[in-house]
């Protein structure tokens, strides 16, 4: 079920809820609950987690506009390391474990520029230069605390050409001019910027190069009517992990090789969906986990400790749909979210080592899940014999 579905179940569920909320035979009513709490923006959102896991960031509204905190884990302290009044914080990563990289336009323009502040909210700095042009976040580097990769639209305010940037010094280096086409870039394990994708709108290219002092070459091509998209390259920088529904159904996850332009292997697929992300330990150099959505997301584990800590995690939160968002670098905290069918979910944060599970904030507290109506999954046989799935809401209390 895509997000924009699970969106509008949301809304239906809460719509009759709001329909529905004087009952009559005696049964308890639910008051009616305003409309405007299904259209509330969160009192918190955009955590993450830092790459040592000790501190938790997010985004909270300062004089009515988005601005960054910081959660120290243990310690129940929390800092406020922006205080911006006049535009929202849009997007924002962690460079390192002292260092947040965000980006904020100015006077609604759009155009966004790139800053650096330190954990204690000190040294904010701006890195990209001013003008009209944007600027995006392409790979964190995680394995560089010194350095990023981002985009920017300055040469030709059509296309995004790639940078290296330094976030001390703001100093950056062109490592590939985007020729007009290309929609994504894929960096391998050694932070080095290998692989690009093109489009025209209906056809999909791969391009590859084997250094970055190399021009970018198209290996293949797709057409509409398929999908071939590199996601990551394997560990061992040969290869890629690939989605591809080439010759099948559904979208399975393939491990491809790109200079010869072949499918070495099928990892997992489903035999109903397509799979939705991949999950990978860059600690142990390996896949470890697949999620695809049913009538709710799931996962196939490839690592047996994954699998452990989701069952885990899993268990103090039953009725909940999880969603692992990210891992620490030793991969001994995880950051979670929830959602559900009558909820705008959670954000939760777990320790492996203490088995601890600690709820970061709710993103509608205001809405009560039980005057909401449930979502129940259905399915039934077309008059062809395929089997169509589904979701059915009954009226609270009906």
């Amino acid at each position: 079920m895509s997000a924009k579905n699970k969106i509008f179940a949301f809304f239906l569920a809460c719509l009759l809820a709001t329909l529905t909320s004087s009952c009559t035979s005696g049964v308890k009513k639910t008051g009616k609950i305003p409309v405007q709490d299904f259209f509330r923006n969160p009192e918190q959102s955009g955590f993450q987690l830092s790459p040592t896991g000790e501190h938790i960031s997010f985004l909270k509204p300062f004089k009515n506009r988005m601005n960054l905190f910081v959660l120290r884990m243990g310690a129940n302290d929390t800092t406020r390391i922006t205080g911006f009044d006049d535009r929202d914080i849009r997007f924002y990563i962690w460079a390192n474990d002292s260092t947040i990289l965000f980006g904020k336009d100015k006077k609604g323009d759009e155009n966004f520029k790139l800053f650096s502040v330190r954990l204690d909210g000190t040294n904010l700095m701006q890195l990209s230069d001013d003008g009209p042009f944007t600027v995006q976040i392409i790979d964190e580097l995680r394995d560089n605390p010194d350095e990023i990769i981002i985009s920017n639209n300055a040469r030709n305010n059509q296309v995004f050409d790639l940078f290296r940037l330094n976030i001390s010094t703001g100093e950056k280096i062109m490592i590939a001019e985007n020729p007009g086409n290309i929609s994504d870039w894929i960096v391998d394990h050694n932070g080095k910027l290998r692989l690009a994708v093109s489009t025209d709108g209906v056809n999909t290219g791969i391009l590859y190069r084997e250094t970055e002092q190399d021009e970018f070459r198209l290996m293949t091509a797709t057409n509409f009517k398929e999908m071939l998209y590199p996601v990551a390259f394997t560990f061992d920088n040969k290869y890629t992990y690939a989605v591809s529904n080439k010759n099948r159904d559904k979208a399975a996850l393939v491990i491809y090789d790109v200079i010869n332009d072949k499918e070495l292997d099928v990892v997992f697929e489903h035999y109903e969906v397509d799979i939705s992300s991949v999950i990978l330990s860059k600690k142990k150099q390996k896949l470890a986990a697949v999620s695809f959505v049913t009538w709710k997301m799931e996962y196939e584990f490839f690592d047996e400790e994954k699998e452990d800590i989701y069952r885990s995690i899993k268990s103090k939160l039953p009725n909940k749909e999880l969603e692992i968002r990210s891992f620490s670098r030793d991969e001994s905290k995880v950051l979670v979210a929830t959602q559900c069918d009558r909820c705008l979910g959670a954000y939760y944060y777990y320790s492996v080592a203490d088995d601890l599970l600690v709820e970061l904030g709710q993103i509608g507290p205001w809405l009560n899940d039980a005057d909401l109506s449930p979502m129940k999954p259905i399915s039934y046989r077309a008059r062809d014999g395929l089997k169509i799935h589904g979701y059915l809401t009954f009226p609270k209390q009906k």
